[in-house]
């Protein structure tokens, strides 16, 4: 069996370019991939968040469509998320806001 190698993508600083969609949302349902043979997804609710699809450009100008979110109230999080402990702050203190990887999946409900 002949091994696939997998490279890690270029890390690069990037600036919002443009913004297309701005929602706030009472929750949303966010799914991120598990490693695993074939596609399954962990996925769990996001309440008090902000949804945006923004065009991000990087330091060598390419550009790149992508989905963040903007967690407005963090009081519930756990001490050792990583987002928490990245910022070395506390849970209700800043919001936070991070870009979804290109294989994760967001679902949302818009009023009709």
């Amino acid at each position: 069996m002949q091994h696939k190698r997998i490279h890690s993508p270029l890390v690069q600083d990037c600036i919002v370019k443009e913004i297309y969609v701005q929602m706030t949302l009472p929750s949303l349902v966010v799914c991120h991939t598990v490693p695993y043979p074939y596609n399954v997804f962990y996925c769990h609710e996001v309440i008090k968040v902000k949804a945006f699809k923004v065009m991000l450009k990087g330091e060598n100008g390419n550009k790149v469509d992508v989905v963040a979110a903007f967690h407005v109230d963090t009081f519930d999080w756990d001490t050792n998320h990583v987002s928490i402990k990245v910022r070395d702050s506390k849970p209700g203190g800043e919001p936070v806001f991070h870009f979804l990887p290109q294989d994760n999946m967001v679902w949302l409900v818009k009023s009709l």
